[in-house]
């Protein structure tokens, strides 16, 4: 017997019964989140105890939608330039949204709350906001609807489907690989809408060699022609295909790994 919700029939009661024995296990930290956690436990503290985590979870995907629906107003074909206070509004927002999904969890704890259901629904929200935070970055520097905003996007759902795939057999749930994770990508999401903030969108459609001439910077004679003819928006996009690329590959050879030691060990 299935299961109906609003979008149909998907979970069995075997499923049921499988999402109450349930326990969650965190696949470990970066040094950016160790570095990021007495923010986090600080704001966790202030939190009344009777504030659900959920809510907080809804109030952090509030502001990705946020986000979303200012980039839809003012940047709706991802090239537009829009008003200063725009990048600044989702550079705040997407702070707020990082500190609230790093919380809820922890007030969970703190209100012994802890719940699959809970869970599901954090990592549902946060499934749309990584989709968002692909729109947003691609509208921030100004890419527009190309084949290198589908790229990302691209490859930014199948880690999230490898993150799943590691759950799913190995029981553990990644949201990191090695030192890069999720909260690297947040904090660089931030820093390409704080440039847009202070220097202006058009700092995203001069070269890389235009950037170097207005410091008056001697460094463009160490630099290639190819380099320094590069616009700003991909040289800037260029560390996210660089991090999803190398987590997307290192998830997967430590999942077979993991997998032919699982096998050699039987």
């Amino acid at each position: 017997m299935m299961v109906g919700g609003v979008f149909g029939c998907f979970i069995t009661r075997q499923g049921l019964e499988e999402l109450r024995r349930y326990e969650y296990r965190g696949g470990g930290s970066t040094p950016i989140d160790r570095l990021m956690n007495p923010w986090w436990d600080y704001v966790a503290g202030k939190l009344p105890l009777w504030l659900s985590p959920n809510l907080l979870t809804v109030f952090g995907f509030g502001c990705t939608l946020l986000c979303m629906l200012l980039v839809m107003s003012w940047m709706p074909h991802l090239r537009e330039a829009a008003p200063r206070w725009v990048y600044f509004a989702m550079c705040l927002l997407l702070f707020v949204y990082q500190t609230l999904d790093a919380v809820d969890g922890k007030q969970a704890r703190r209100t012994n709350s802890s719940t699959p259901l809970g869970q599901l629904f954090d990592h549902g929200c946060d499934s749309f906001s990584t989709v968002f935070a692909v729109f947003i970055n691609a509208a921030t520097a100004r890419m527009g609807v190309c084949m290198f905003s589908y790229v990302l996007l691209a490859i930014l759902q199948m880690q999230m489907f490898i993150y799943s795939w590691w759950e799913i057999h190995f029981h553990v749930y990644r949201c990191h690989t090695g030192v890069t994770g999720v909260t690297e990508g947040q904090l660089v999401t931030m820093g390409v809408n704080l440039l847009g903030a202070i220097f202006g969108p058009d700092i995203f459609l001069l070269t890389f060699g235009q950037c170097l001439a207005l410091t008056y910077s001697p460094a463009a004679a160490f630099f290639p022609d190819c380099l320094l003819n590069t616009p700003m928006q991909y040289i800037i996009s260029f560390p996210f295909y660089l991090l999803l690329t190398y987590m997307l590959v290192s998830d997967i050879f430590n999942g077979c790994r993991l997998v032919n030691d699982k096998a050699l060990a039987i």
